[in-house]
Protein backbone atom coordinates (compact mmCIF):
# COMPACT_ATOMS: atom_id res chain seq x y z
CA UNK A 1 0.00 0.00 0.00
CA UNK A 2 1.20 3.54 -0.54
CA UNK A 3 2.26 5.27 2.74
CA UNK A 4 -0.13 8.59 2.26
CA UNK A 5 -2.92 9.80 4.72
CA UNK A 6 -4.77 7.35 6.51
CA UNK A 7 -2.77 4.58 5.30
CA UNK A 8 0.12 5.73 7.18
CA UNK A 9 -1.73 5.12 10.53
CA UNK A 10 -2.70 2.16 9.27
CA UNK A 11 1.19 1.16 8.44
CA UNK A 12 2.12 1.57 12.08
CA UNK A 13 -0.73 -0.02 13.61
CA UNK A 14 -0.32 -3.24 11.89
CA UNK A 15 3.70 -2.76 12.07
CA UNK A 16 2.81 -3.39 16.01
CA UNK A 17 0.81 -5.96 16.03
CA UNK A 18 3.21 -7.68 13.39
CA UNK A 19 6.70 -6.70 15.93
CA UNK A 20 4.42 -7.96 18.81
CA UNK A 21 3.20 -11.39 17.13
CA UNK A 22 -0.14 -10.96 18.71
CA UNK A 23 -3.45 -9.12 17.22
CA UNK A 24 -6.02 -8.74 20.28
CA UNK A 25 -9.52 -8.43 19.92
CA UNK A 26 -11.40 -7.13 22.75
CA UNK A 27 -10.61 -10.30 25.58
CA UNK A 28 -9.10 -12.43 22.57
CA UNK A 29 -5.49 -12.86 21.14
CA UNK A 30 -4.58 -14.10 18.48
CA UNK A 31 -0.88 -14.98 17.87
CA UNK A 32 0.45 -13.43 14.24
CA UNK A 33 3.01 -14.91 12.18
CA UNK A 34 3.13 -13.30 8.99
CA UNK A 35 5.01 -11.04 6.82
CA UNK A 36 4.19 -7.62 6.16
CA UNK A 37 5.48 -5.84 2.87
CA UNK A 38 4.56 -1.94 2.23
CA UNK A 39 5.54 -0.01 -1.00
CA UNK A 40 6.90 3.47 -0.46
CA UNK A 41 7.52 6.22 -3.43
CA UNK A 42 10.62 8.00 -2.06
CA UNK A 43 8.50 11.32 -0.72
CA UNK A 44 6.72 8.90 1.21
CA UNK A 45 9.96 8.42 3.70
CA UNK A 46 9.21 11.33 5.53
CA UNK A 47 5.85 9.68 7.10
CA UNK A 48 8.14 7.01 9.03
CA UNK A 49 11.70 9.25 9.68
CA UNK A 50 10.77 9.70 12.87
CA UNK A 51 10.10 5.17 13.73
CA UNK A 52 13.13 3.76 14.48
CA UNK A 53 11.89 0.58 13.71
CA UNK A 54 11.05 1.37 10.53
CA UNK A 55 14.01 2.77 9.49
CA UNK A 56 16.29 -0.09 9.86
CA UNK A 57 13.70 -2.47 7.95
CA UNK A 58 13.23 0.05 4.75
CA UNK A 59 15.19 -1.36 1.43
CA UNK A 60 15.47 0.90 -1.54
CA UNK A 61 14.93 -0.50 -4.69
CA UNK A 62 16.16 2.09 -7.26
CA UNK A 63 13.53 1.36 -10.22
CA UNK A 64 14.91 3.42 -13.62
CA UNK A 65 11.73 5.33 -15.31
CA UNK A 66 10.55 4.54 -18.87
CA UNK A 67 12.77 6.04 -21.36
CA UNK A 68 11.36 4.50 -25.21
CA UNK A 69 8.29 5.57 -26.59
CA UNK A 70 6.96 2.29 -27.65
CA UNK A 71 6.95 0.81 -24.07
CA UNK A 72 5.19 3.92 -22.50
CA UNK A 73 2.34 3.76 -24.98
CA UNK A 74 2.13 0.01 -23.96
CA UNK A 75 1.64 1.07 -20.16
CA UNK A 76 -1.05 3.30 -21.41
CA UNK A 77 -2.80 0.76 -23.41
CA UNK A 78 -2.33 -1.80 -20.50
CA UNK A 79 -3.78 0.72 -17.87
CA UNK A 80 -6.43 2.60 -19.44
CA UNK A 81 -7.38 -0.26 -22.83
CA UNK A 82 -6.05 -0.61 -26.33
CA UNK A 83 -8.83 1.58 -27.29
CA UNK A 84 -7.12 4.24 -25.92
CA UNK A 85 -5.77 5.79 -29.52
CA UNK A 86 -9.32 6.44 -30.89
CA UNK A 87 -9.70 9.53 -28.12
CA UNK A 88 -6.59 11.09 -29.78
CA UNK A 89 -5.83 12.49 -33.46
CA UNK A 90 -3.23 10.39 -35.52
CA UNK A 91 0.11 10.60 -33.82
CA UNK A 92 -1.06 13.12 -31.14
CA UNK A 93 -0.69 10.32 -28.17
CA UNK A 94 3.16 9.44 -29.57
CA UNK A 95 3.95 13.06 -29.15
CA UNK A 96 2.11 13.39 -25.60
CA UNK A 97 4.37 10.26 -24.25
CA UNK A 98 7.58 12.39 -26.04
CA UNK A 99 6.57 15.14 -23.58
CA UNK A 100 6.00 13.09 -20.55
CA UNK A 101 9.09 11.15 -21.56
CA UNK A 102 11.24 14.28 -22.12
CA UNK A 103 10.08 15.32 -18.25
CA UNK A 104 12.27 12.63 -17.02
CA UNK A 105 15.64 14.01 -18.98
CA UNK A 106 18.26 15.98 -16.96
CA UNK A 107 17.65 19.48 -17.57
CA UNK A 108 20.65 19.98 -19.81
CA UNK A 109 23.12 18.20 -22.17
CA UNK A 110 26.66 19.38 -22.18
CA UNK A 111 26.61 17.75 -26.09
CA UNK A 112 23.60 19.35 -27.10
CA UNK A 113 24.67 23.12 -25.93
CA UNK A 114 28.04 22.46 -28.09
CA UNK A 115 26.37 21.14 -31.23
CA UNK A 116 23.66 24.13 -30.79
CA UNK A 117 24.66 27.15 -29.28
CA UNK A 118 21.96 29.10 -29.32
CA UNK A 119 18.71 27.19 -28.74
CA UNK A 120 16.58 29.82 -28.42
CA UNK A 121 16.34 29.66 -32.61
CA UNK A 122 14.40 26.40 -32.44
CA UNK A 123 11.41 27.63 -29.64
CA UNK A 124 9.10 27.31 -32.25
CA UNK A 125 9.59 23.58 -32.88
CA UNK A 126 11.33 21.90 -29.84
CA UNK A 127 11.21 22.66 -26.01
CA UNK A 128 13.87 25.27 -24.80
CA UNK A 129 16.16 22.42 -23.17
CA UNK A 130 15.92 20.30 -26.39
CA UNK A 131 14.45 17.30 -24.42
CA UNK A 132 12.36 16.38 -27.27
CA UNK A 133 15.19 16.32 -30.03
CA UNK A 134 17.50 14.24 -27.46
CA UNK A 135 15.06 11.72 -27.47
CA UNK A 136 15.07 11.29 -31.13
CA UNK A 137 18.86 10.81 -31.19
CA UNK A 138 18.37 8.29 -28.42
CA UNK A 139 16.35 6.34 -30.04
CA UNK A 140 17.84 6.16 -33.31
CA UNK A 141 21.68 5.79 -31.59
CA UNK A 142 20.13 2.38 -29.91
CA UNK A 143 18.88 1.24 -33.49
CA UNK A 144 22.62 2.19 -34.59
CA UNK A 145 24.40 0.61 -32.25
CA UNK A 146 22.89 -2.71 -32.07
CA UNK A 147 22.65 -2.99 -36.22
CA UNK A 148 25.71 -0.92 -36.98
CA UNK A 149 28.66 0.23 -35.02
CA UNK A 150 30.94 -1.97 -33.22
CA UNK A 151 32.82 -1.59 -30.10
CA UNK A 152 35.76 -0.77 -31.54
CA UNK A 153 34.73 1.95 -34.23
CA UNK A 154 32.74 3.58 -30.82
CA UNK A 155 36.49 3.51 -29.48
CA UNK A 156 38.16 4.82 -32.37
CA UNK A 157 35.73 7.80 -32.99
CA UNK A 158 35.78 8.60 -29.40
CA UNK A 159 39.76 8.72 -29.47
CA UNK A 160 39.24 11.00 -32.58
CA UNK A 161 41.35 8.59 -34.72
CA UNK A 162 38.58 8.40 -37.04
CA UNK A 163 36.16 11.15 -38.36
CA UNK A 164 32.55 9.73 -38.38
CA UNK A 165 31.39 12.27 -40.91
CA UNK A 166 34.13 10.16 -43.03
CA UNK A 167 32.16 7.29 -42.75
CA UNK A 168 29.72 5.51 -44.84
CA UNK A 169 27.37 5.32 -41.83
CA UNK A 170 27.30 9.03 -41.86
CA UNK A 171 25.96 9.48 -45.60
CA UNK A 172 23.79 6.37 -44.78
CA UNK A 173 22.11 8.16 -41.55
CA UNK A 174 21.99 11.69 -43.34
CA UNK A 175 20.08 9.77 -46.66
CA UNK A 176 17.86 8.47 -44.37
CA UNK A 177 16.83 11.26 -42.11
CA UNK A 178 16.10 13.16 -44.89
CA UNK A 179 14.48 10.39 -46.76
CA UNK A 180 12.29 9.76 -43.45
CA UNK A 181 11.93 13.78 -43.32
CA UNK A 182 10.68 13.73 -46.59
CA UNK A 183 7.69 11.09 -46.41
CA UNK A 184 5.90 11.80 -43.35
CA UNK A 185 6.28 15.79 -42.99
CA UNK A 186 2.86 15.90 -44.56
CA UNK A 187 0.97 13.04 -43.12
CA UNK A 188 -0.18 14.38 -39.84
CA UNK A 189 -2.22 16.86 -42.35
CA UNK A 190 -3.13 13.89 -44.23
CA UNK A 191 -4.73 11.35 -41.78
CA UNK A 192 -6.66 14.77 -40.43
CA UNK A 193 -9.73 14.79 -41.54
CA UNK A 194 -9.73 19.09 -40.37
CA UNK A 195 -6.99 19.55 -42.94
CA UNK A 196 -8.93 18.82 -45.27
CA UNK A 197 -11.92 20.54 -44.44
CA UNK A 198 -9.53 23.69 -44.18
CA UNK A 199 -8.72 23.30 -47.20
CA UNK A 200 -12.37 23.11 -48.90
CA UNK A 201 -12.73 26.30 -46.61
CA UNK A 202 -9.66 28.10 -47.80
CA UNK A 203 -11.11 30.84 -49.42
CA UNK A 204 -14.17 31.29 -47.37
CA UNK A 205 -15.18 33.17 -44.15
CA UNK A 206 -15.97 29.71 -42.37
CA UNK A 207 -11.87 28.74 -42.65
CA UNK A 208 -11.03 31.21 -40.05
CA UNK A 209 -13.36 29.36 -37.64
CA UNK A 210 -11.10 26.50 -37.75
CA UNK A 211 -7.70 25.32 -35.82
CA UNK A 212 -5.35 28.11 -35.91
CA UNK A 213 -2.19 25.44 -36.49
CA UNK A 214 -4.65 24.18 -39.02
CA UNK A 215 -4.93 27.68 -40.53
CA UNK A 216 -1.38 28.21 -40.74
CA UNK A 217 -0.48 25.48 -41.96
CA UNK A 218 -2.83 25.47 -45.19
CA UNK A 219 -2.36 29.25 -45.97
CA UNK A 220 1.74 28.10 -45.74
CA UNK A 221 1.11 25.50 -48.01
CA UNK A 222 -1.09 27.57 -50.60
CA UNK A 223 1.06 30.56 -50.74
CA UNK A 224 4.01 27.80 -51.48
CA UNK A 225 2.27 26.33 -54.03
CA UNK A 226 1.50 30.10 -55.62
CA UNK A 227 5.28 31.28 -54.97
CA UNK A 228 7.19 28.36 -56.06
CA UNK A 229 5.65 26.23 -58.66
CA UNK A 230 3.51 29.56 -60.10
CA UNK A 231 -0.41 28.43 -59.10
CA UNK A 232 -3.17 30.43 -58.70
CA UNK A 233 -4.73 30.24 -55.08
CA UNK A 234 -8.22 28.43 -57.07
CA UNK A 235 -5.48 25.71 -58.48
CA UNK A 236 -3.91 24.99 -55.42
CA UNK A 237 -6.60 24.85 -53.43
CA UNK A 238 -7.85 22.43 -55.87
CA UNK A 239 -4.74 20.58 -56.28
CA UNK A 240 -4.26 19.78 -52.72
CA UNK A 241 -8.16 18.35 -52.24
CA UNK A 242 -7.10 15.80 -55.38
CA UNK A 243 -4.23 14.94 -53.40
CA UNK A 244 -6.14 13.92 -49.81
CA UNK A 245 -8.77 12.60 -51.74
CA UNK A 246 -6.90 10.28 -53.51
CA UNK A 247 -4.30 9.19 -50.88
CA UNK A 248 -1.51 10.31 -53.30
CA UNK A 249 1.06 9.91 -50.92
CA UNK A 250 0.33 6.54 -49.64
CA UNK A 251 0.18 5.40 -53.34
CA UNK A 252 3.39 7.13 -54.57
CA UNK A 253 5.33 5.98 -51.41
CA UNK A 254 9.01 5.02 -52.33
CA UNK A 255 10.31 2.76 -49.48
CA UNK A 256 13.83 3.28 -48.38
CA UNK A 257 16.79 1.98 -50.05
CA UNK A 258 18.13 -0.92 -48.25
CA UNK A 259 21.76 -1.75 -48.63
CA UNK A 260 25.47 -2.51 -47.35
CA UNK A 261 26.84 0.26 -44.96
CA UNK A 262 30.61 -0.12 -44.73
CA UNK A 263 32.00 0.92 -41.79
Amino acid sequence: MDIKGNNKDRLIELHNIISEGVHKVEHIEENINSLFLALMNPEDKRNVSGIQSFLEHIEYIKIPYVMDIRTEVEIYRNAFGKHIEAFFLPKVLHNFTRVIISSRLNTESEALLEWIKDQKKYELYCDKHLHLLKMEILSFRNDILKSHLSNKLIQEIVKGEKDISKLDIYFSLVERYFFNLSQSILSQYFENELFLKDINDYDKKSFYKHDENIQESVVYLINNLVKKYKYTPTGAKEMCKYVIENDLPKKFRVPPRKGIIRI
